[in-house]
């Protein structure tokens, strides 16, 4: 039996993705830009706490995939996981 996630978020940093997501599986989409910064763990540590201020549900992750192999994406998400856990 099927079992749907109750609420399923997508990071990417290419943003044509978005739709094909949102037409099979995204409830909602987030664009993870880039920076130039040199230090992209803070970097993803910044971006996972600025998703928490302006999506304070994005904590209530019950399981995290990473699909983009980005390393903004795989570190924000594990940031955005660890909030969950504090």
């Amino acid at each position: 039996m099927f079992t749907r996630f109750r609420d399923l978020v997508n990071f990417d940093i290419d943003a044509s993705r978005f739709e094909f997501a949102m037409t099979f599986c995204a409830d909602r989409v987030h664009q993870l830009v880039p920076s130039s910064q040199s230090d992209s763990i803070q970097e993803a540590k910044q971006t996972a706490q600025d998703l928490h201020s302006s999506d304070p549900s994005i904590v209530q992750a019950d399981i995290i995939f990473e699909c983009t192999g980005a390393p903004l994406c795989l570190q924000t998400a594990v940031f955005v996981f660890l909030a969950v856990l504090i």
